[in-house]
């Protein structure tokens, strides 16, 4: 395979390769099982002790000036190129494709495309025609801060202007800070996407354009920085499962597997499919958004800083955190880990009582409180009794379907064995399942170069069914008995 050429200034080589467009699996995702071995050279951080123990356990030989590293671990510190497969080994696994080519005219153009989820937005800029990420930003959705039957009526209201507004003005403070940080100009941002729900893709663009997702029109008419620019908001495969889930299933290439795929993104909305055949059935449950760091104490996104794995060692407790920077909270896969190591230390019964209440993780200043394992004990049997009403809808088992595609906005990585400890997926498919990050973000960014991958997305809704859960009998029970803390 050809090399990749990366850039980065201080970022992890498999984050990097996500950010390319490349979907990459990580098996442990903390520089242990050495499975994401690649080759790379240029400007890169030295190896760790532990990355170099690593490294001489899978005996993998340098080529040329390529020397092998671990994608988890081994940080780009400017210009660098990674060889993913070579040799014997497959270095990295890599579910789809890259990226595809942007497919407009002009000579120089820059691409927006943002995830505007209903708890956190994350904002991508990137150079369309040198195909390169140049900034990113995150930050919390304000439209939060109204509740849902408030923003569902804010969209067919003239007196919406406070939760549009404020939204607005958030993405255009967001924008701005990635064209400053790239040092670029707003008269060259040619595309811009947003991906999202139904009702918050209503809200940003129902005042513009009635809010049907598949349009175009002028981005100054919201955003009169961007003159030059077209907005788009990709189609829906249903009325519930919205833009965000299409942009999922178009990036993780799920039409195109053999076999059975379960597709489930965890997010505040979560959102189901099952793909057989190129046929989707898909649901929705609302999940909350304890899984992506939200309303939990010292929670927050998958940022730097953020614990996303907990371990026991002989000296206690140890915290791995993003960027190994010094913790400053913990994000939805750090919730998980935590959950699963207070089971093994007795400190967690099934029925999610905490024993000690904070209980502390090691000596890291960061405590796990009981309301933050009842909100993760909430979620994760909504997302367990929807994949199981799924099921049974399709007339299968758990054990029936070839891969588990889980997405969403835990961290950099999740550990399934972890996921199914808890009862956040069925332990058949713990071997089976493949963490992709946000997909809906790759979507959306594949939907910003390429037109093709508009239409391609704007097709899925003819091979699309949608069953509801609201009175669905089997989510209902299922609800109930996925509450523990247990293995299913």
């Amino acid at each position: 395979m050809s090399p990749i050429k990366l850039r980065g200034s201080g970022e992890t080589i498999s984050d990097l390769l996500r950010r390319a467009g490349y979907i990459i699996t990580l098996s442990c995702g903390r520089g242990v099982c050495g499975g994401c071995v690649v080759l790379a050279a240029g400007k890169l951080d030295l190896p760790s002790r532990k990355e170099k123990a690593v490294l001489d356990r899978k005996a993998v030989s340098p080529v040329n000036n390529f020397a092998p590293r671990l994608a988890c671990a081994c940080r780009v510190l400017g210009e660098a190129e990674v060889i993913t497969q070579g040799g014997a080994e497959t270095a990295a696994s890599l579910v789809s494709g890259v990226v595809p080519d942007y497919d407009g005219f002009e000579r120089y153009a820059l691409g927006i495309a943002a995830d505007i989820g209903a708890a956190r937005l994350v904002l991508e800029l990137h150079s369309l025609t040198d195909k390169a990420i140049l900034a990113r930003k995150t930050g919390p959705n304000p439209a939060a801060a109204f509740d849902r039957n408030a923003l569902e009526n804010a969209n067919h209201s003239e007196q919406s202007a406070e939760p549009r507004g404020v939204l607005h003005a958030k993405l255009w403070e967001m924008m701005e800070s990635a064209l400053l940080e790239a040092k670029v100009f707003a008269d060259d941002v040619r595309r811009v996407v947003f991906t999202g729900g139904p009702v918050v893709l209503e809200l940003i663009l129902g005042g513009t354009s009635g809010g049907l997702s598949g349009e175009y029109f002028r981005a100054d008419r919201i955003f009169p920085g961007l003159t030059h620019a077209d907005i788009h908001a990709p189609q829906g495969i249903t009325a519930n499962a919205g833009a965000c889930a299409a942009c999922g299933l178009y990036a993780a290439d799920c039409l195109n597997k053999p076999g059975v795929s379960l597709f489930v993104d965890a997010g505040t909305n979560c959102k189901l499919a099952l793909i057989q055949d190129k046929k989707i059935l898909c649901a929705s449950v609302d999940a909350g958004p304890a899984l992506e760091g939200a309303r939990i104490t010292r929670g927050m996104p998958a940022a730097a800083g953020a614990v996303r794995h907990v371990r026991h060692t002989g000296y206690g407790l140890m915290c791995d955190t993003i960027a190994d920077a010094p913790p400053v909270g913990i994000c939805g896969s750090g919730l998980i880990s935590a959950a699963r190591l207070l089971m093994e230390l007795g400190e967690l019964d099934e029925t999610g009582y905490l024993e000690t209440d904070p209980y502390e993780l090691g000596n890291s200043g960061i405590h796990i409180h009981g309301r933050d394992i009842r909100a993760l004990q909430s979620a994760k049997s909504a997302v367990a009794a929807g994949i199981g009403a799924l099921l049974e809808t399709a007339g299968i088992t758990a054990d029936t379907p070839d891969r588990l595609i889980l997405a969403g906005g835990f961290g950099n990585s999740l550990d399934a064995g972890e996921a199914a400890a808890i009862g956040l997926i069925p332990k058949a498919l713990r071997d089976k399942t493949v963490y992709i990050g946000n997909a809906s973000l790759l979507g959306a960014v594949m939907s910003m170069y390429s037109l093709t991958a508009r239409r391609e997305i704007a097709a899925m809704p003819n091979n699309a069914e949608e069953i509801s859960l609201t009175d669905n009998p089997v989510f209902i029970q299922l609800l109930r008995e996925r509450m523990a803390f247990k293995s299913f």
